[in-house]
């Protein structure tokens, strides 16, 4: 009855049908009304957000019908693009029918297990982004490596230097069993890596079909740089991201938005530390549990000084003990890792852990302990360039009916790497939460909302 009144009447897009039964179990439509509903708290939103819509993409998903219905058929592939519409109607237009396409691209993506070690399945991803970027007009160069899977960068120009360079990585820290496959609940995805960079390599892909739709891609002097090292703190390609990011006006990062859309203005430095102790098998004062006491004194003394964790956060993500030939374990290793808000406190952070590792416990003066910092990563802090940057991202997420918001991310990314002073953002990719967990996710109708943001962003970089 709803649909054959909303066909009869000539309406479009929605509306609300209002019955009332009689004492007979008659129905009897009383009216249908258009603009019904509408509010966050009315029934349209719930149904909606059911289906997988924020308010915001529900709002925007009327105006691309109607855009659609206006201004060109949803058959893209066989029409040309109206060249007179404004990008962001043009690129959501198409990437709203191509939506199934990018979750298929984003399936193979997150069910690849692409550990940091695990260089065949690292080196395959590369080569599947290696075939789309070629056909979208992009060249590449290839920096063979042996303890990590290849880094890659593109450009689709023949100058020295570039509008816009985006950065992201391939490589994920899920082990060999971690691997949590693609799967959708409601308005969610979930799946291995889907949030930390697997849905913002696709969100990218959108972005750049977007733009060579709309025929604006070779007016964009676009560099792509993908590592493969992020696990390990960009231990390889540091120099890389340095080099590239001073031949680039802009630098973007493609880690998921926060769940309020922020972009990342700031994120967290990080150092890993491996500690290890030994005592010689012999010790006098060795007795059934070994070295595991003086073990557990200093993760009690770490504990201690979590407890704080004022603009740092500290855990430890790995214990060995082991004895040689059988015996209580006289050696143990310790892995920590300390993230911080700025360079002055990542210095009295190392300084308070090594004070706490080297410190001689009452009965070990055998006890000999060795401090490795692994990796490290410094913290980026929000400098003029930043902001400036940030000004022109939120104006146009204005014009795309957008909600984002500055985010400072306790995670480092690639973008610690940047140099200072030349503008770079991340959190460029869909909206997500849960980094490095089962329950890693990102929100369905993201996808479409920030390719397209992402495509008018890259546009802007260009003028």
């Amino acid at each position: 009855m709803c649909i054959q009144a909303f066909a009869a009447l000539g309406l479009n897009d929605y509306s609300r049908v209002d019955f009332r039964m009689d004492k007979d179990g008659n129905l009897y439509i009383l009216e249908l009304n258009s603009m019904a509903s509408l509010g966050i708290g009315g029934s349209l939103f719930y149904a909606a957000k059911t289906a997988g819509y924020t308010y915001e993409s529900l709002i925007n998903k009327i105006l691309d019908v109607a855009t659609i219905r206006y201004f060109g058929s949803s058959h893209l592939a066989e029409t040309e693009p109206d060249l007179t519409q404004p990008l962001r109607i043009v690129a959501r237009t198409y990437l709203r029918s191509h939506l199934q396409s990018q979750k298929e691209t984003l399936r193979n993506f997150v069910n690849l297990n692409t550990h940091v070690y695990n260089i065949d399945n690292v080196n395959k991803l590369g080569s599947m982004l290696s075939r789309r970027m070629k056909h979208l007009g992009f060249s590449e160069h290839l920096y063979r490596q042996l303890d990590v899977g290849d880094i890659r960068y593109f450009k689709n120009h023949d100058e020295e230097k570039n509008d816009v360079l985006i950065i992201s990585h391939m490589d994920t820290h899920y082990g060999p069993n971690d691997l949590i496959s693609y799967f959708e609940d409601d308005d969610r995805i979930y799946g291995s890596g889907i949030a930390e960079s697997k849905g913002g390599l696709t969100v990218m892909l959108g972005a750049l079909h977007a733009l060579r739709y709309s025929k604006r891609l070779k007016k964009i002097k676009c560099g792509v740089l993908l590592t493969t090292d992020d696990s390990l703190g960009g231990r390889f390609s540091k120099k890389l991201v340095q080099q590239y990011s001073r031949k680039s006006k802009y630098i973007i990062g493609l880690k998921s938005a926060s769940k309020e859309g922020g972009i990342i203005t700031t994120c967290y430095g990080r150092n890993d530390y491996q500690i290890r102790f030994t005592t010689p098998p012999n010790s006098t004062s060795s007795d059934i549990h070994g070295i595991i006491p003086i073990l557990g004194k200093k993760i009690a003394a770490i504990e201690k000084l979590s407890k704080d964790e004022k603009n740092y956060r500290l855990r430890t993500t790995s214990v060995v003990a082991q004895g040689t030939h059988g015996h209580t374990p006289n050696y143990a290793t310790l892995t920590l890792v300390c993230s911080f808000k700025t360079p002055a406190l990542g210095k009295t952070m190392d300084s308070k852990i090594r004070t706490i590792m080297q410190k001689k416990e009452s009965g070990q003066k055998n006890l000999e302990v060795a401090i490795n910092q692994i990796q490290t990563r410094p913290p980026v802090i929000e400098e003029a360039s930043d902001k400036r940057f940030y000004e022109i991202v939120e104006e146009l997420a204005k014009k795309h009916e957008l909600k984002i918001k500055r985010h400072e991310q306790i995670m480092s990314s690639d973008i610690s790497n940047v140099p200072s002073r030349l503008p770079a953002l991340d959190g460029f990719g869909p909206i997500g939460h849960r980094y490095r967990s089962t329950q890693e996710y990102i929100l369905h109708d993201s996808i479409v909302e920030r390719s397209a943001l992402l495509a008018s962003v890259l546009y802007r970089c260009s003028k």
